[in-house]
């Protein structure tokens, strides 16, 4: 079992025949090893081709999100890409800031970008307010205050007050869900995604496109399409039941 846990980190994904080949071992028996491994959510599996799961990670000492979730999450933000035609994105909170870690953007020429990967101000993005929510609530003032701080807000947001923003906060974090629409801008929504044993948020699953398409029933096909994700990523890193 090491020896398949050993291959699979140095390759970041084989199948079970690649590994049979590099290890001499009957392709029988490496499925079994294998499949035992995924069931124990050391592997992960969902494509026919295996990668280092959470399970491994926590073995270690520690799940270490910017090393495991991108290539962990990619087929879920394609699903969400594919159900939407816009783009995806995971972000994770660093520290005080949003860091995106992997996205896919949506096939149309007029589509929602990423033109950076970290926000110091995390309440600016969807996903950002997601992990804001539900991080510690004491982390709230200091992290309100810096983004009131930071320059003029759009929209309605340029007058809320450090209260009115903790009254958002709660609103996320009740509801499981973020999401703005900044007209000449982008629609986006973001969800939690929870770790290993679904307790704690430990990244947030988005989806944003152009507001001139954000009409009512496109948002609810967002909303639709990125919390199925978001929870089936989430189920994959908690492992089978």
């Amino acid at each position: 079992a090491l020896d398949v846990l050993e291959a699979i980190a140095a390759e970041g994904e084989l199948t079970a025949p690649q590994l049979a080949e590099r290890l001499g071992l009957n392709s029988s028996t490496v499925h079994n090893i294998a499949s035992t491994l995924a069931a124990r959510a050391y592997l992960v599996g969902d494509t026919g081709r295996y990668r280092i799961g959470p399970g491994a990670a926590l073995l270690a000492g520690a799940w270490e999100p910017l090393v495991v979730l991108p290539r962990i999450a990619m087929p879920y933000l394609d699903a969400v890409v594919a159900a939407t035609g816009e783009s995806a994105v995971l972000t994770v909170l660093l520290g005080n800031t949003a860091l995106m870690v992997a996205f896919t953007l949506g096939p149309g020429e007029v589509t929602a970008q990423f033109p950076r990967r970290d926000y110091p101000f995390p309440l600016t993005i969807a996903t950002g307010r997601v992990l804001v929510a539900h991080g510690e609530q004491s982390r709230w003032p200091p992290i309100i205050a810096r983004h009131r701080a930071s320059g003029p807000a759009p929209g309605d947001e340029a007058l809320w007050t450090a209260g009115r923003w903790e009254e958002e906060l709660r609103g996320i974090r009740d509801s499981g869900l973020a999401e703005f629409c900044r007209p000449g801008g982008v629609y986006a929504v973001g969800v939690p995604v929870r770790g290993p044993g679904g307790a704690a948020v430990i990244a947030s699953l988005g989806v944003s496109c152009p507001s001139f398409r954000a009409d009512e029933d496109h948002r609810a096909a967002m909303r639709s399409a990125v919390i199925r994700s978001a929870q089936e990523l989430s189920a994959s890193l908690a492992g089978p039941a």
